[in-house]
């Protein structure tokens, strides 16, 4: 609309500019954000794993698709009480490896590690012993209100 009227060539050059500054730099976010990093790698595990060490019998009666335990049961030929433990110890370790990235916030800025870290400990909370995004009515539901909306006595 701008571009039609000459008396606003001035502003549209810095605006187009401006835009393109800015687009550049969004660019370069996406990029750092997308190599990523080992951290953003530990989040997913620990959600993925957690997730499937709580909820996979659950799933596997509505049909769902296999879970890692049953991935880790079938590739090892291992009992599924054996395949819980090792994909425990692996969320064990990629939790060291986020602490590891907190103490030396080498590949990504702090500010987004601190997204990661607090994403990390939320799905620990949901899925500590029970699937508590599917099952949201019990425990998720008295921790929610418990921040949000419970006053301290």
């Amino acid at each position: 609309m701008y571009q039609e009227d000459p008396s606003h060539e001035t502003l549209l050059a810095f605006s187009k500019l401006d835009f393109n500054i800015l687009q550049k730099l969004h660019q370069k976010e996406l990029k750092e954000l997308a190599r990523r990093p080992k951290v953003i790698e530990a989040a997913t595990i620990i959600a993925r794993l957690m997730d499937d060490l709580v909820s996979h019998k659950f799933e596997q009666q509505r049909d769902h698709v296999a879970s890692a335990v049953e991935c880790y049961m079938e590739q090892y030929g291992c009992l599924e009480n054996e395949a819980c433990v090792e994909l425990h110890k692996q969320v064990v370790d990629v939790w060291k490896d986020i602490n590891e990235a907190c103490l030396h916030p080498i590949d990504v800025p702090m500010s987004i590690l601190m997204r990661v870290v607090n994403v990390s400990r939320v799905m620990n909370l949901l899925y500590l012993d029970e699937d508590g995004y599917t099952n949201a009515n019990d425990r998720t539901k008295c921790l929610i209100e418990s921040l949000l909306v419970n006053p301290m006595p």
